[in-house]
């Protein structure tokens, strides 16, 4: 058996995802069980009910996630300055090819 490792070029490039993962019907007792964050993690509460939209950064074990349905922009403009200097030799791409650098970003409305 011949097992290929991944190269380095291929170990720094990065596809970056943008998706929304939707809402469920809750059930009462669901309900009743939510209500018990409702005051400790509004922003969790605000998810289970809107759906979460997530921002995965590649093979990083890095992702941004906020409730409700939020722009891709919006997500990018969350990535900070560290991960950037912390990744600076790889490459991000969306699955469509385009290269996300942080002045890309910069760049977005």
């Amino acid at each position: 058996m011949i097992i290929s490792l991944p190269t380095d070029k291929e170990l720094s490039t990065h596809t970056i995802l943008y998706c929304f993962f939707a809402p469920s019907v809750l059930s009462e007792a669901d309900e009743k069980n939510l209500s018990y964050f409702e005051n400790k993690e509004p922003k969790y509460v605000e998810g289970v009910q809107q759906g979460w939209s997530v921002l995965i950064l590649g093979n990083t074990n890095l992702a941004i996630t906020e409730p409700g349905v939020v722009k891709k922009s919006s997500l990018l403009k969350k990535i900070d300055q560290y991960f950037w200097d912390m990744h600076q030799d790889s490459k991000f791409y969306f699955p469509d090819g385009t290269l996300v650098t942080k002045k890309y970003i910069d760049s977005l409305e």
